[in-house]
């Protein structure tokens, strides 16, 4: 998948390697090439030594994600990434502020490609706890976990799973969840793309009358108290939020209050182990 973001050297140095494994590229000017297989971090070798990812390397997948047009995807670049191909890729550089927003980003220094990848059946131990009454008493739940240790497959088999029994809405607003034009299996799920969560809820709810909604990475304050708005409205919520374990997510000023919002937490440890399934 990842492939076709890259050519030149760089398509060279990861051609022995099995695309289907690879969950995160990582390109620094001046650094390692590092990605990650199975979990395990690597540091593809040349004849002379480890790959160090040149400004050329960065430039080129840059442009073959933005189809050679940074104009055109300046949105997206203000909000620190850019989706092509169902990957979306970080994008670190100097950002240009006015008026105390991010109008631009430039001289770009480093890419982070993430890799979605479906695995279908891994939802079943945390489906089991919360449908232990039926689909009526569903429970709201949410993902714990670090970055990268796979929240967000197991939101999409989670999705998947109940969307076909109950009206299921995806808020994917950085099209991790669905990927780009749904190539990701999210069953019979609706799903909202691109749009802001705080909007996207109130939207969906409206729209498309969800008994559960689904959506990633928990963030801000406002995301917890638009949770409470849906659940108010009596919509379940699955969500995930980056964090070492539920005791440590209660100690976070932010989100003390989130025990508030759902009935079960899931903690997950690298690469998509459960460690825990807590339920009130």
């Amino acid at each position: 998948m990842f492939r076709g973001l890259i050519d030149g050297r760089l398509e060279r140095v990861l051609e022995d390697f099995d695309e289907g494994l690879v969950t995160e590229v990582r390109l620094r000017v001046g650094k390692p090439l590092v990605f990650f297989q199975g979990g395990v971090r690597c540091c593809p070798r040349t004849e002379s030594g480890v790959y160090v990812v040149t400004r050329d390397d960065v430039d080129r997948v840059l442009g073959i994600a933005s189809d050679f047009s940074i104009y055109a995807v300046n949105d997206q670049l203000t909000k620190g990434y850019l989706v092509k191909d169902g990957i979306r890729i970080g994008v670190v550089g100097r950002g240009v502020v006015e008026g105390g927003r991010i109008v631009t980003v430039k001289d770009v220094n480093a890419l982070v490609l993430r890799i979605p990848h479906e695995v279908k059946g891994c939802a079943d131990k945390v489906i089991e706890r919360v449908l232990d009454e039926g689909y009526p008493h569903l429970k709201s739940t949410l993902v714990i976990s670090p970055p990268g240790a796979g929240k967000t497959t197991l939101l999409r088999d989670m999705a998947r799973q109940v969307s076909a029994h109950l009206n299921t809405l995806v808020i994917d607003e950085r099209f991790e969840l669905g990927g780009v034009d749904g190539t990701l299996d999210l069953g019979e799920s609706e799903v909202m793309s691109g749009v802001p969560k705080a909007v996207a809820y109130e939207f969906g709810v409206r729209s498309t009358s969800p008994q559960l909604i689904v959506t990633d990475e928990l963030f801000r304050r406002e995301d917890i108290e638009a949770v409470k708005d849906i659940m108010r409205c009596g919509v379940k919520v699955f969500a995930s939020v980056h964090g070492k374990n539920f005791d440590d997510l209660k100690r976070s000023e932010t989100f003390a209050r989130i025990e508030e919002c759902f009935q079960c937490f899931v903690t997950l440890a690298p690469i998509g182990k459960i460690v825990s399934i807590y339920e009130k």
